[in-house]
């Protein structure tokens, strides 16, 4: 006898049963909204913040050794992380899982958060070869060309380690694959109408801060050792524009952005003195400025403007040693990310002569105590800003990230425990 499916079949008990169906659909969203909230109500009801249960209790040195098993661990494992990082919890978890995984972003392995993490590793006085080519094989072929290439300009960060490697190793696959991501950069991407690298191809017209420490010390690098000198313009316009256009009279901290172009009035937007923005401007000066010739013009300039970033980023450090997530007003939470940013920086002026050693190697010394204090046992970092929306959306929500872990290990070396 041949069954009758109709609608009344449908609803009564036929192939789909249909309370069931309801129970199903309001089941899962339940989780959903459970899995969204969860995170937020655990930060605002624990009673224990990071650090305290289990606190580190060594000294500087022994925390970048142990803080460099965290990076390794961060390396390989950041995606399954993605109700536990922080830096996801002010977005669409489905968007943002389908943009990472069709566009790029966070997720993929040539993101600027594993790009800080391979750094801090392959800066070791003992780096651990094996685990860092398997990283790179994830990366690039035995000939240096990208498995995935470059869609976002945040992807070339990993260039610096890439030369950093090319140069212990000698293996000239890491130059290529460095040189494919300049290439990508001078010929590929879309250019503002100045001729500077937007941060986002589809707005052409957008400048963030966040690029000045993602490409120009690559671009400067590689510009002066392999003979571009397009390379080296293009990271000293890029900073200098940034300059001209986006940095605040009275507080001396850059703007998180600027827009420029047909119709557009040039000015900055964002907030003035967002921390990791600091960062990102200190680290794209610092890193850029000994890849310059003493005789270059503009030299004398970029050197001038880190020391008066610093010298502005000195009048707002905490009394415990950290950066506020708004580095200029009184009260912001305390970050560790800026703080790891531009304890690093401080680090790299001091080494090329930018900076003065014995005023800011009291400066640093003062952010990694206070990185330490909410370091757990076993070399955790936490107390980083959660990544940021965009311009303008700066999330309430503090924790371990990847890159932070990356910042504190680069901002640690060197540093005694004197």
């Amino acid at each position: 006898m041949k069954r009758n499916v109709g609608s009344t079949g449908l609803f009564r008990g036929g192939w789909v049963p249909w309370r069931n169906v309801c129970l199903v659909t309001w089941g899962v969203l339940l989780c959903v909204l459970g899995y969204e909230l969860f995170p937020r109500m655990e930060g605002a009801w624990s009673k224990t913040p990071w650090g305290r249960e289990h606190p580190w209790q060594g000294g500087i040195q022994a925390f970048g050794k142990q803080a460099e098993n965290v990076a390794l661990a961060d390396l390989f494992h950041p995606a399954p992380r993605l109700k536990l990082d922080p830096r996801r919890m002010d977005r669409s978890r489905t968007l943002l899982w389908f943009r990472d995984r069709v566009s790029g972003g966070l997720e993929t392995a040539n993101s600027w958060p594993n790009a800080v993490l391979v750094h801090a590793l392959i800066d070791s006085p003992e780096p651990r070869r094996a685990e860092i080519e398997k990283y790179w094989n994830q990366l690039i072929g035995p000939d240096g060309a990208w498995r995935n290439g470059p869609k976002l300009l945040s992807h070339c960060m990993v260039g610096m380690p890439l030369l950093d490697w090319n140069q212990r190793t000698a293996e000239d696959r890491y130059r290529v694959a460095a040189e494919r991501l300049v290439e990508w950069l001078l010929v590929t991407h879309p250019r503002s109408p100045s001729g500077t690298l937007p941060y986002r191809p589809e707005e052409p017209g957008i400048l963030l801060v966040d690029s000045l420490g993602m490409i120009c010390p690559l671009l400067a690098r590689f510009g002066r050792e392999h003979g571009r000198p397009e390379a080296v313009a293009l990271a000293k316009h890029q900073l200098i524009e940034f300059l001209d256009h986006a940095m605040d009279a009275r507080s001396g901290l850059p703007f998180h952005a600027y827009e420029i172009g047909v119709g557009a009035s040039g000015a900055a937007f964002g907030l003035a003195g967002w921390g990791r923005g600091v960062g990102w401007l200190a680290l794209g000066l610092s890193g850029t400025i000994p890849w310059l010739t003493q005789e270059d013009p503009d030299r004398l300039r970029l050197e001038t403007a880190l020391r008066d970033l610093m010298n502005a980023a000195r009048r707002f450090q905490r009394e415990d040693g950290l950066w506020g997530w708004a580095a200029n007003i009184p009260g912001a939470e305390p970050d560790t990310s800026a703080t790891g940013m531009l304890a690093w920086a401080l680090r790299s002026g001091v080494q090329n002569g930018s900076l003065n050693g014995e005023e800011f190697e009291a400066v640093r010394r003062k952010a990694m105590m206070g990185i330490l204090k909410h370091a757990t046992s076993t070399g955790e970092v936490g107390q980083s800003m959660a990544d940021a929306a965009g311009v303008g959306q700066y999330p309430w929500l503090f924790g371990h990230t990847t890159w932070t872990q990356g910042f504190a290990v680069l901002a640690a070396r060197g540093l005694s425990d004197e």
